[in-house]
């Protein structure tokens, strides 16, 4: 689904969506990060709080970037995979989408890892100052939809990988 096709909230729009819902229903898997939180937004409203007003397309997509964000695994079967509890996350690329606080989130979203991050003032992306930090915010979750799941990561993990968060996805792959 590409952005347009979201935002045109057409037939086509819908039908797609409906078919990732059946997909992870029947027991399929996703994995996504990055700007496709508005295809998650979208297919499975109130599964995950992201920043922002959710009636504003992309309005999560404010995220400062951070070559060497710190952040702690919460999961403790991914924490003894690891060997640690602390891990960097290259949060380089600016505007991706930042999720509410982890006690903002609903019950049922497993959160792995989160760490306080901060973003931009999405009226006036010039202003940055300590009151746009969020607390524990969710950098990678996953929550389970019938007999499927899906796994959502803040990071773009082509460009922003590193060594840290390629060995959390590998992990969360086979678990997936």
């Amino acid at each position: 689904l590409t952005d347009s096709l979201l935002r045109s909230e057409s037939q086509d729009a819908e039908q797609a969506l409906q078919n990732l819902r059946d997909y992870v229903d029947a027991g399929g898997s996703i994995y996504s990060s990055d700007w496709a939180s508005e295809v998650i937004r979208s297919a499975f409203p109130d599964r995950i709080n992201f920043l922002g007003d959710d009636t504003e397309f992309g309005h999560s997509r404010i995220g400062m970037e951070h070559s060497h964000q710190p952040a702690q695994v919460l999961d403790s079967n991914l924490e003894a995979s690891l060997g640690q509890s602390d891990v960097q996350i290259n949060l380089n690329l600016p505007l991706w989408s930042v999720l509410e606080p982890t006690n903002s989130q609903p019950e049922d979203l497993k959160v792995l890892v989160q760490a306080n991050v901060f973003h931009y003032d999405p009226t006036d992306y010039s202003v940055v100052n300590d009151d746009l930090e969020v607390i524990h915010s969710p950098l990678i979750v996953h929550f389970d939809h019938g007999a499927g799941r899906v796994l959502y990561t803040s990071a773009h993990t082509e460009s922003q990988t590193t060594q840290d968060l390629e060995r959390v996805l590998n992990y969360i792959i086979f678990e997936l």
